[in-house]
């Protein structure tokens, strides 16, 4: 499932997911949601609208606001149509209304996969993700995709391994990944000095026929995020059972897609 609201990074989102769809060979949907409490705030009769470009100041009536969501959900429909034609795929599209996180986790608890948009249109941080994003990726009970920008599954495909249940998952994902895409996977032990971890990724790899390599982490204090971001690879995957800091580490500095396994 990916969320689409028309925004670039969103779109990235829907290129990814209709890539995704035709190599695993998964049904996509997207999803708009109209926020609820925006509509409800427009409604107010102190809401005024400011435009960015004329810093110009007007009455804003919720009626306007409707007709805006209703053409931006009908962009962002027409725009996951064609990136599903073009890909081959078959999709559906539907709009959901309510808070953007609460409904998005809503939709996801009937897929495999969320794919997001690192922003949507809402944002005006300097992170590289929003607020949203940040919130469903606390939740931490569903594979997640996040992505500012999508060129295709180019190697190698990083995966991070920790030696958890989780992390064996999150190297069946890359291999599956690897395999599907014609590309190598590069696993990168976490827990230094761990020659049974080393053997279990070594025989995961070799079991499934897949070209790969194996590096190692310093294992200096606080630069697990940093040093997983180091250096050139495509996607990366890291298991949601990572440390909070390290997940936050990742998000600020990584510039690829970033898939958490669940």
């Amino acid at each position: 499932m990916v969320a689409i609201d028309a925004s670039p990074a969103s779109l990235a989102a829907a290129e990814a997911a209709a890539e995704l769809s035709k190599q695993l060979s998964a049904e996509l949907e997207g999803v708009f949601v109209r926020e609820h409490e925006l509509l409800a705030l427009a409604g107010s009769p102190l809401a005024r609208h400011l435009d960015l470009f004329t810093a110009s100041i007007r009455e804003f009536e919720a009626r306007d606001l409707d007709r805006d969501l209703t053409r931006q959900a009908a962009r962002a429909g027409a725009a996951l149509g064609e990136i599903a034609k073009r890909a081959g795929v078959e999709h559906r599209f539907r709009v959901a209304q309510g808070t953007v996180a609460t409904e998005i986790a809503r939709a996801s608890d009937e897929v495999d996969l969320v794919i997001l948009g690192a922003m949507g249109w809402s944002s005006r941080s300097r992170a590289r993700t929003g607020s949203t994003v940040r919130e469903l990726l606390l939740r931490r009970d569903k594979h997640t995709l996040v992505l500012e920008r999508w060129v295709g599954i180019q190697a190698p495909i990083r995966v991070a391994c920790n030696g958890t249940a989780i992390g064996a998952r999150a190297l069946e994902v890359a291999i599956s990944i690897a395999k599907a895409a014609g590309q190598t996977v590069e696993a990168v032990l976490t827990e230094p000095d761990s020659d049974e971890l080393r053997r279990q990724v070594l025989e995961a790899l070799e079991g499934a026929e897949v070209a790969g390599s194996i590096t190692e982490l310093s294992g200096r204090a606080g630069r697990t995020g940093h040093d997983l971001v180091a250096g050139e690879h495509g996607l990366l995957l890291l298991p949601q059972d990572l440390s909070e800091l390290d997940v936050e580490q990742v998000l600020e500095e990584a510039s690829t897609p970033i898939l958490l396994v669940s």
